[in-house]
């Protein structure tokens, strides 16, 4: 298994939450985007893997496993005491790989209200 090099933006006034590309060489296989929260549950600062995406022609290959450990990392580094994921509920591989991952499901469901009227 070839080595993903991450790309991750350090510092300045992005508006945007931390986000991560990644890939063999210099072709973009992926990316993987960590928003961040506080939670009085979770003691403090989380954060939420809101997208983490693998280019099929590459998916099984460990890029995923890979991914999430570097966004465990820069959260670690960034103080976060949890992170939390959403994942559709047939979508087995994924499942696996966070579970794998030490990912539990807490038997709670993912509600959502969209408060500009336009749910997407």
């Amino acid at each position: 298994m070839t080595s993903l090099r991450f790309a991750w933006p350090s510092g300045g006034s992005c508006r945007c939450p931390p986000s991560g590309k990644f890939g063999e060489g210099t072709k973009p296989v992926g990316y993987v985007v960590l928003t961040l929260g506080f939670s009085c549950e979770f003691h403090g600062r989380d954060a939420f893997i809101d997208e983490l995406y693998i280019e099929a022609a590459f998916g099984r290959r460990g890029y995923g496993r890979q991914a999430v450990a570097f966004v465990e990392k820069k959260a670690r580094e960034m103080g976060v005491n949890a992170i939390h994921l959403e994942v559709g509920r047939g979508n087995d591989p994924a499942c696996e790989l966070y579970r794998r991952a030490g990912y539990q499901d807490h038997d709670r469901f993912l509600m959502t209200k969209w408060l500009n009227g336009e749910a997407q």
